[in-house]
């Protein structure tokens, strides 16, 4: 007696019909899959493209600040009062011990920069600093006060101001 075929029932899948079903998924996922990840590719490679004329166009004319090397940051500048001329102050004062004082006002070894280069003259009384500017600076116990080589505002100008103590053993000259 051949064996009997059972009736469709609903809800039931056939082995036969699973595996023809999954066939027909696979290649069509398959197709989908491949189409993205190519659409995906030319994508990044369109990307990398215009990313890395343009990175070597840009970094080729990028330019740190210079500054002479080991030298430390000036940060707080302020400007002491409305009238101040060409006076400002960063209340930071390095190595106080090595300040200028009335018994010795030419003591202080450190050095102020502008970029790379050097400011001063160094060791200047405050008023001249104040009153004519161009550079002048002088390391007290309580601060350091300069001015710009260009009497210009430095929280504003661009520039980067440091600091090192003593001669330096680059060639960085006065400008």
């Amino acid at each position: 007696m051949p064996a009997k075929i059972p009736k469709k029932i609903p809800g039931l899948v056939l082995h036969s019909e699973i595996a023809l079903r999954s066939t027909q998924h696979c290649s069509a996922l398959y197709d989908c899959v491949t189409a993205g990840c190519m659409r995906m590719a030319i994508a990044i490679l369109a990307t990398l493209a215009i990313w890395f004329p343009l990175g070597a166009f840009i970094g080729s004319r990028y330019t740190p600040t210079p500054r002479p090397p080991g030298a430390f940051s000036v940060i707080g500048i302020e400007a002491p009062t409305a009238n101040g001329g060409f006076l400002f102050v960063t209340r930071f004062s390095p190595y106080p011990e090595l300040a200028d004082t009335t018994e010795q006002p030419t003591r202080s070894p450190l050095q102020l920069f502008e970029n790379d280069r050097p400011l001063g003259p160094a060791h200047s009384a405050t008023s001249d600093i104040r009153d004519l500017g161009q550079g002048r600076f002088w390391h007290s116990k309580e601060a350091l006060y300069f001015s710009t080589s260009d009497n210009t505002d430095p929280r504003s100008n661009g520039r980067v101001y440091s600091w090192t103590l003593g001669l330096l053993q680059t060639d960085f000259k006065r400008r």
